[in-house]
């Protein structure tokens, strides 16, 4: 369990850091959601859908990021996304 939890930990830093950088976008945001869906598999979705308010350690939240990450990928795949990240050179 230890070395899932480590290994995890590290995927989620360093693949957060190339999401950051514009680099290898669809597979992280498909990691992360994999990801997500056995949180909510395994843990939120015995809890319910609130996180707070009605209920605790629901899945609503986990719902959201899963989304997010399929904008983003579907973004990703898009012609130029690429060119996006970068900065435009400001006219003189």
């Amino acid at each position: 369990g230890g070395v899932v939890a480590w290994l995890l930990t590290i995927v989620e830093i360093a693949g957060g850091l190339l999401l950051m950088a514009g680099r290898f976008v669809r597979p992280l945001c498909l990691w992360f959601g994999l990801e997500l869906l056995a949180g909510i598999a395994l843990v939120h979705f015995r809890e319910g859908w609130f996180v707070v308010g009605g209920g605790r350690n629901g899945f609503e939240y986990s719902v959201l990021l899963i989304v997010c990450f399929a904008a983003v990928a579907v973004d990703a795949s898009r012609p130029g996304a690429a060119d996006a990240t970068r900065p435009t050179p400001q006219a003189t």
